[in-house]
């Protein structure tokens, strides 16, 4: 799999703040040079910002998990 590839399964964690430091810095070096990539990581902001908004706490960390065991 490429950089790019991996990147792209990554980009909504790291919107939503679930990456370690070293995942998350890669992710954003990688972006800062592929604006396909920077732009679905703004939109995932986005939608993390308004589900963040949500009345439960870790309501978008809770979905973003059970996105990620299926």
């Amino acid at each position: 799999m490429s950089d790019h590839e991996t990147v792209r399964q990554l980009l909504a964690f790291s919107a939503a703040g679930l990456l370690d430091a070293s995942e998350d810095r890669l992710v954003r070096e990688h972006a800062r040079q592929c604006a396909a990539c920077a732009a679905e990581l703004d939109e995932f902001a986005g939608l993390s910002a308004g589900l963040s908004a949500r009345d439960r706490p870790g309501y978008v960390r809770d979905c973003l998990a059970g996105l990620a065991v299926q």
